[in-house]
C-alpha cells in the first residue's frame, strides 16, 4: 500500500509530497491547484508513460516521483531509470526503454484498472458484456487460469511430440538390433567349435604317437629280417605279432584319426568363417552399443 508520493523538481530542488492514509483518500481544492497532477505522477511512475523525460514540471524541468510504501520501500522514478530500495538493499535500472523492470511491477501492483480519470464513464457500468467479464476475471486473477490451461495445452502437445520421437528412437533401436537376431545360437556355436579345435589339437598330438609307433614297428622287422637264431626268432615272432595286433589296432586308429583329422580340417574353416562373421557382429555391436557387453548385456 502507497504510504506517501512526492513530486521532485531535483533540478530547481523544488519538491511536493502528499501522505496518503489507509482506505479512501480525497484531495479537494480550486482548478488547477495540482490536484490531476498527483494523479498523473502516480500513472506516470507506474507505467512510465508518457516515455523518457515527457513527464515535466510546469516550468519544464525534468521531475522524478518518489513512491513510498508501507514497509519501508521506496520506488523512484527518473527519466528512463527505476530504483527500488528496501532498508539496506538497493535495486536499479536504466535505459529501461518504454517497459517498467517486473521487480518494479510485482512491488507497486498497480493494473491498468486501477486507474479512472475525471471524464471517464463509471467503472464497468458502461463497459460491454465481454469487457466487464474480462475486468472482473482480472480483477479475481481467474486469468491465471486460462494461463494455466496454456500452459497445460502446451505441456501435452510437447508431451505428445516426445513420445513420438520416443516411438520413432525404440522403432529405430528394434531395427537396428534385429541384425542381432540369432546371436546367442551363434555365439554358443562358436564355443563348440572352439572346443572341437581342442579336440583337433589333441588327435594330432595322437596322430603324431600313431607315426612314431609305425616307425618302431619298421625297426622291429628289420630287425627280424637280420635274426638268424630261431628260438630268439620265435620269440621275437610272437612279440612281433602281438605288436602286429596292436600295429592293426594303431592302423585302425590312425584311419579313425585321419577321419577325425580331416572334419577337424572342416571345422576349422568354418570356425575361422564364423570368427570373422562374429568378428563383424561384434564390431557393429560396438559401434551400436559401445558401452553394453554384447555376452552379458550388461552397461560397462
Amino acid at each position: 500500500m502507497i504510504e506517501s508520493v512526492t513530486i521532485d523538481n531535483y533540478q530547481s530542488h523544488r519538491a511536493s509530497r502528499v501522505e496518503l492514509h489507509p482506505g479512501v483518500n480525497m484531495f479537494v481544492g480550486q482548478s488547477d491547484s495540482g490536484k490531476s497532477a498527483i494523479l498523473r505522477a502516480l500513472r506516470w511512475h507506474a507505467t512510465n508513460h508518457p516515455l523518457g523525460d515527457a513527464f515535466k514540471a510546469r516550468d519544464g524541468a525534468p521531475t522524478r516521483v518518489v513512491v513510498e510504501l508501507v514497509g519501508g520501500t521506496t520506488v523512484v522514478h527518473a527519466p528512463s531509470s527505476y530504483t527500488l530500495s528496501h532498508k539496506t538493499n538497493q535495486q536499479q535500472w536504466s535505459a529501461i526503454g518504454a517497459s517498467v523492470p517486473d521487480t518494479v511491477l510485482r512491488t507497486l501492483n498497480i493494473s491498468d484498472l486501477s486507474w479512472q480519470s475525471q471524464m471517464d464513464a463509471p467503472f464497468l457500468l458502461s463497459a460491454s458484456p465481454g469487457d466487464a467479464a474480462k475486468a472482473t476475471n482480472k480483477v479475481a486473477d481467474l486469468d491465471r487460469v486460462d494461463i494455466a490451461l496454456a500452459n497445460i495445452n502446451r505441456m501435452a502437445r510437447d508431451a505428445r511430440i516426445s513420445a513420438t520421437h520416443a516411438t520413432e528412437s525404440r522403432q529405430q533401436v528394434a531395427l537396428a538390433l534385429s541384425a542381432y537376431r540369432g546371436l546367442d545360437t551363434r555365439l554358443a556355436r562358436c564355443a563348440a567349435l572352439k572346443k572341437a579345435e581342442a579336440r583337433c589339437a589333441a588327435l594330432e598330438q595322437l596322430v603324431a604317437r600313431g607315426e612314431d609307433l609305425l616307425l618302431e614297428e619298421r625297426q622291429c622287422r628289420d630287425r627280424l629280417a637280420r635274426t638268424k637264431d630261431t628260438a630268439a626268432m620265435e620269440q621275437k615272432l610272437a612279440a612281433l605279432e602281438e605288436l602286429v595286433e596292436a600295429t592293426g589296432r594303431a592302423d585302425a586308429k590312425v584311419a579313425a584319426l585321419a577321419a577325425l583329422l580331416e572334419r577337424a580340417a572342416s571345422t576349422q574353416k568354418e570356425l575361422v568363417a564364423t570368427t570373422r562373421q562374429l568378428h563383424k557382429l561384434e564390431d557393429q555391436w560396438k559401434s551400436n552399443f559401445p558401452r553394453v557387453c554384447p555376452l552379458c548385456g550388461r552397461t560397462t
